[in-house]
């Protein structure tokens, strides 16, 4: 039953980012067992994700940006922003590239290292794929008032940055 009720929660997310996803195979640790970090791994297919412009195909980039933004949606605070407990997320995926096209653009690495928290993506060309790590980790428990501004632009460098594409030429 665990397995199948965190299954329906990767699918939930997955429609959530993309209407057509078909989820292949989900693996996952031992949710029960608090002595070991919670790890999970899973496959998905995704038609129709990349968009035509003549002889380029342009794929945006998978990622978490939206759950982000919406912590940082109000212009100003009155209370600090509370976070019931320190988080880390080391994401990597791998795209496959469609056969007869070649790797026209790729975005740089952006790493931001803050006293609210840090965020790494590094995205490369590895042969017939290409990989795409994110590690994103949490520092602060608590974003006073007067930080909140920072924190904020902090948030929204990491959310424009997961709205770049990645760019292919045909043939």
């Amino acid at each position: 039953a665990t397995k199948d009720a965190i299954r329906s929660v990767f699918e939930k997310g997955l429609h959530s980012l993309y209407a057509d996803a078909v989820l292949g195979d989900v693996r996952f640790g031992d949710p029960g067992d608090l002595e070991k970090r919670f790890w999970d791994s899973s496959t998905y297919t995704v038609k129709g994700h990349i968009q035509e412009a003549g002889n380029l195909l342009i794929f945006d980039l998978p990622g978490f940006g939206g759950m982000l933004s919406n912590i940082v949606s109000a212009q100003t605070r009155i209370y600090p922003v509370w976070f019931a407990e320190l988080s880390r997320d080391s994401t990597d995926i791998t795209i496959e590239i469609p056969a007869a096209t070649k790797v026209h653009y790729l975005p740089p690495t952006v790493e931001k290292d803050t006293p609210f928290g840090y965020f790494k993506r590094d995205v490369k060309n590895e042969g017939t794929t290409i990989s795409v790590h994110y590690d994103y980790r949490m520092k602060m428990f608590e974003i006073p008032v007067e930080q909140y501004a920072k924190y904020k632009e902090f948030v929204e460098g990491i959310v424009k940055t997961m709205k770049e594409s990645i760019v292919l030429t045909k043939g």
